[in-house]
């Protein structure tokens, strides 16, 4: 491979880039000039902004909800454990009597 080979197979092939007066960068992976996938970035982002921008909340309230089961879940399978196991009855009794005066507190406080 030298230039003149080159010349004669590579260059014709670039002729109608080299053949204009501006620069011309193109990026071949999209098959696009970068001025334009800059300009389809902006839009993509405009409409983003302009029209999705509540589109998280329904997945977030998803996401609680389900961490809300899950603490449910969480408590009942204690308390179910918690009861078949008599010698942590009283211990039991006493976190149960302090969570049920923490959550009137916090009801009262509201």
């Amino acid at each position: 491979m030298d230039e003149a080979w080159l010349k004669r197979e590579v260059f014709p092939r670039f002729s109608r880039v080299l053949a204009r007066a501006e620069i011309y960068l193109a990026n071949h992976s999209l098959g696009r000039p970068p001025d334009r996938a800059a300009d389809d970035v902006s839009a993509a982002l405009d409409a983003w902004y302009r029209d999705m921008d509540g589109a998280w909340d329904s997945i977030w309230a998803l996401f609680v909800d389900m961490v809300c089961v899950g603490l449910l879940l969480w408590i009942a399978t204690g308390i179910y454990m918690w009861w078949h196991l008599p010698a942590t009855r009283g211990w039991g009794w006493l976190a149960l009597g302090s969570g049920a005066i923490c959550f009137a507190i916090i009801v009262a406080t509201l």
